[in-house]
């Protein structure tokens, strides 16, 4: 589909160099994104759903290729891990946030450090991993610290979050107006639902 372009095989992968004439970097990934989305729709989709693609680089120089090709193995690992909810051709800039967390996660386990620390340690110690408070905070965090839209999300009343996001932090010690702290416990939390999201159980009868 494309004159120069040059493919090889790899772990349930197919890798892709294309050179691109083309003066940007947005008009690059623009083009290079289009031939993929070109080519997914044409695949018959498979036992899995179709193909995906990840769209790297682009670099002018040859030495940087094995960077690009590790920056699409990330954007690739960041689209199987989304699921169904997966676009069908993502770049990196589409999924920096899922690459950062991946690594993230990799790190922390490389490092054995304990998925909670802190304030979030004693919320977990105190409410469970699973417990309402806990809930809450990672519900509070993920929009944006909007009382109005997290009541909204818990289905619960405002006075009623307001009452759990004080006892979070009479509980934890978390301090809502500090940057660090609030930055910690989103990043644990999403890396803990990163690990849900990974992990499958299996179950056999004796």
């Amino acid at each position: 589909m494309r004159p120069s372009a040059v493919a090889v095989r790899g772990d349930r992968a197919v890798y892709v160099l294309a050179a691109w004439p083309k003066p940007s970097r947005d008009e690059v990934l623009a083009a290079a994104r289009s031939l993929a989305a070109d080519f997914v729709s044409r695949l018959p989709a498979g036992p899995g759903g179709g193909c995906l693609a990840a769209v790297a680089g682009p670099t002018a120089e040859p030495g940087r290729v094995p960077a690009v090709r590790v920056q699409a193995d990330a954007v690739l690992r960041a689209l199987r891990g989304a699921g169904d909810s997966a676009p069908a051709v993502a770049t990196l800039d589409d999924t920096a946030l899922q690459v950062l967390l991946d690594h993230l996660g990799d790190i922390a386990q490389s490092l054995g450090l304990p998925p909670a620390t802190g304030p979030l340690r004693r919320l977990a110690a105190h409410d469970g991993p699973d417990g309402v408070l806990t809930e809450t905070l990672a519900t509070f965090l993920a929009a944006r610290g909007v009382t109005e839209d997290t009541a909204v999300q818990l289905r619960v009343h405002v006075n009623t979050l307001r009452y759990r996001l004080r006892r979070i932090r009479e509980v934890s010690g978390l301090d809502f107006h500090d940057a660090d702290q609030m930055l910690l416990a989103q990043l644990q939390l999403q890396l803990r639902l990163q690990l849900r999201k990974t992990t499958t159980f299996f179950h056999t009868d004796d």
